[in-house]
């Protein structure tokens, strides 16, 4: 990413609910994940009161958030095992994007940060070697523009 012209901001540790079991005896079970930040360019400037948008947003959901105002963030991941809505959302937040920024996820999985993008109105770039999560991406992506025409059509 550095090499790319990309500036390393910051990085969140993602504390899980739940454990993913890793398979073998050479590893152990994966309870949290690293999430880096980069920005492109000098423009950028972190949102520190959008933390409490997660906060608030977890309560009013009637659920247990214990997120701390630093670089630890314990969010519940669901049954799916995706990464939540609510971790992207507000790391778009936090990042104090404008409308339209380009949103970069070189490892989309199932396209959580991509559906998240799409909603704030972000362009968005991402890859996936994974041709099932792939495809499921793809998805996402006409779902949207078919509701956008929709939606079109409507107004």
């Amino acid at each position: 990413m550095v090499a790319a012209g990309f500036k390393f901001v910051d990085f969140i540790v993602w504390v899980k609910n739940k454990y993913i079991p890793t398979q073998g005896n050479k590893r152990l079970n994966n309870v949290f994940d690293f999430i880096l930040m980069f920005s492109k360019g000098d423009n950028y400037h972190l949102d520190r009161k959008s933390i409490a948008f997660l906060k608030n947003r977890l309560d009013s959901q009637s659920q247990t958030s214990h997120l701390c105002a630093g670089n630890v963030w314990k969010i519940k991941i669901d049954d799916r095992e995706f990464v939540p809505y609510e971790l992207v959302e507000c790391l778009i937040k936090v990042s104090n994007l404008l409308p339209n920024t380009l949103i970069l996820d070189p490892i989309m999985g199932n396209g959580t940060t991509l559906r998240v993008a799409l909603d704030y109105i972000h362009s968005f770039w991402g890859g996936e070697l994974d041709p099932t999560k792939y495809n499921q991406c793809k998805k996402i992506i006409r779902e949207f523009n078919d509701a956008d025409q929709t939606k079109d059509k409507k107004d």
